[in-house]
């Protein structure tokens, strides 16, 4: 039997040589490259997993229980483009653990799993009138069906924190974007300072914790 190679960051496994060829150093990096019924261990986090016949692995167990998950936010405002479709922005990573956010707004899981998605965006209304304002979800750059939903304001400076959950099945290297859209162009997501002793409030939040 070979010695093994040196030590990996947070991976160990039976593919040892094909791992250290590839450079696949993580779970991550591993995941899609494994062999069948192989089993790797994430030592950082105590997660057991087994190759499955495409190459994938398939969390087993865990010493901690530990789910997959992740929660962002972000910090900016995030200005309607009426001539497009909008898509919510994230750009601070609360904890996470194979969730994450890839080019600003894919929220992207590196393993198979039921996700439960939850959101809440601090939306801003400038100008009179009463405008509608469209919320929905996309998975993979296709429109979820059935998912959206429609909240209305009224009168200048209008705040409406709007949120809810979605619970998607997602495959390895999935990802999901939280998309928006209105005709009014005085409609926008927007960070603001508190007006008394509680916290900054972000433009948006989102958890996704798999279930």
């Amino acid at each position: 039997m070979a010695s093994p190679p040196p030590p990996y960051s947070d991976i160990t496994g039976i593919s040892r040589a094909a791992m250290k060829d590839n450079a696949q150093v993580t779970v991550g990096q591993y995941n899609g490259n494994a062999r069948p019924a192989e089993l790797v261990v994430e030592q950082n986090a105590l997660n057991l997993y087994a190759g499955d016949n495409n190459g994938n692995l398939v969390l087993l167990a865990n010493a901690n229980a530990t789910k997959f998950y992740g929660s962002f936010y972000d910090t900016t405002n995030q200005n309607n483009d009426t001539g497009n479709v909008n898509y919510m922005q994230f750009n601070t990573t609360s904890s996470n653990n194979h969730v994450s956010i890839v080019s600003g707004d894919e929220i992207t899981v590196d393993f198979a799993g039921v996700y439960d998605i939850q959101f809440s965006a601090q939306f801003l209304q400038t100008g009179g009138g009463t405008h509608n304002m469209e919320i929905w979800l996309e998975k993979n750059g296709n429109t979820v069906p059935d998912s959206g939903g429609v909240t209305t304001f009224t009168g200048n400076n209008n705040k409406v924190v709007v949120g809810w959950n979605y619970v998607e099945s997602l495959a390895a290297g999935d990802h999901v974007k939280l998309a928006w859209w209105s005709s009014f162009a005085g409609i926008d997501i927007v960070a603001l300072a508190s007006e008394g002793p509680g916290p900054v409030v972000p433009s948006v939040i989102v958890t996704v914790v798999q279930v």
